[in-house]
């Protein structure tokens, strides 16, 4: 089984067939955990990045950035942890200096790996700033502005260039209709009904269609994030697509 790539789904894996006697779990002590390992990703060596930022991995940072999400709906906290902010300040950073920043992995990595890195980066900024504002209900410009340069990288043909180190399921072979349901996930999750936005409607059409026409010939893991996305964004999936992917 291949491992699943955002942490409410690991949270709940430790409760599934425990008999409930026998369920046991600390969010403080999960928020903790994760704390600890954001901060060791922002001091490990290889993460470091230009204009000392770091990596916005799809493997670390955008689980974290969910996961920790999550929890402050459920520890009843909007206070973001130091290592959140620490990732949120990275990230803003980069935005803003968008023209200026290098891709996070250049042509040593492999000749298309600077293109792959910028569109991966683009998706990614925008979901992670958009889950913040969901929380505030206000779509800040610095937001705005990640949208702005993930929906200048869209390719014709409505998807983005993507990382693949084959490195399953964030960075492989058929990680760019992962990465693409992120972005549709992040216009969902958008405050201030950005998903209205007249200057989205094409990209967001093209976007929809792209992943509704390769949908069939995708993993589950691929499947289960559209699911996910069509809960907030409908048109992606029919009930009766929807039913199969749940059964």
């Amino acid at each position: 089984m291949k491992p699943l790539a955002f942490i409410p789904i690991l949270i709940a894996a430790p409760l599934i067939g425990a008999p409930p006697e026998t369920v046991s779990w600390n969010a403080g002590a999960a928020a903790g955990y994760l704390d600890t390992r954001q901060s060791w990703w922002q001091s490990w060596p290889r993460s470091q990045r230009d204009h000392d930022t770091t990596c916005v991995s799809c493997h670390t940072v955008l689980p974290f950035a969910v996961g920790r999400t999550s929890l402050h709906t459920t520890l009843k906290d909007d206070t973001p942890s130091s290592p959140e902010r620490t990732m949120l300040a990275y990230i803003e950073k980069r935005v803003g200096l968008w023209a200026e920043t290098e891709p996070f992995y250049k042509e040593a990595s492999g000749p298309t790996k600077p293109v792959e890195s910028r569109g991966t980066e683009a998706v990614l900024n925008a979901f992670v700033l958009a889950t913040y504002d969901a929380r505030s209900g206000h779509l800040r410009e610095i937001t705005r502005k990640a949208f702005e340069n993930a929906w200048s990288l869209q390719l014709d043909s409505g998807t983005w260039d993507w990382l693949n180190f084959h490195y399953a399921p964030w960075e492989a072979d058929d990680s760019q209709y992962w990465g693409t349901t992120l972005m549709a996930m992040a216009v969902a999750n958008a405050p201030d009904r950005y998903r209205d936005a007249p200057q989205i409607q094409p990209g967001l059409e093209k976007l929809r269609t792209w992943l509704k026409e390769r949908y069939t010939r995708q993993p589950l893991i691929n499947r289960v994030f559209v699911l996910w996305t069509s809960s907030r964004m409908p048109g992606l999936l029919s009930p009766t697509e929807q039913k199969a992917v749940r059964d």
